[in-house]
């Protein structure tokens, strides 16, 4: 009775069921995905801001961050010294 009352609470809790879960993975591994790409851009952002402290100049493009990266950044491009692709909140500040 309290294993029934368990799982019971558990769905109640979630307010899922054994239906809603192919929905739920795939919801799951978009917000993974969403994720991924943030950091993605968070850390070509790092770099730009390594390499214009290390040169005094904003690169101008994703080619002359290799040296401060471990990470291919191809679908990234640089506008106004900031990271532009996948992850990265669009418009400037």
């Amino acid at each position: 009775m309290s294993v029934s009352l368990t799982v019971a609470g558990g769905l109640a809790v979630t307010g899922a069921s054994a239906a809603d879960l192919p929905a739920l993975i795939t919801s799951s591994h978009a917000t993974s995905q969403a994720a991924g790409e943030a950091l993605a851009c968070q850390s070509v952002n790092a770099a730009i801001i390594s390499y214009t402290a290390d040169r005094g100049v904003a690169p101008t493009a994703i080619g002359e961050l290799w040296s401060y990266t471990k990470r291919d950044f191809d679908g990234y491009t640089i506008d106004h010294g900031r990271a532009v692709g996948p992850g990265c909140a669009s418009g400037r500040p």
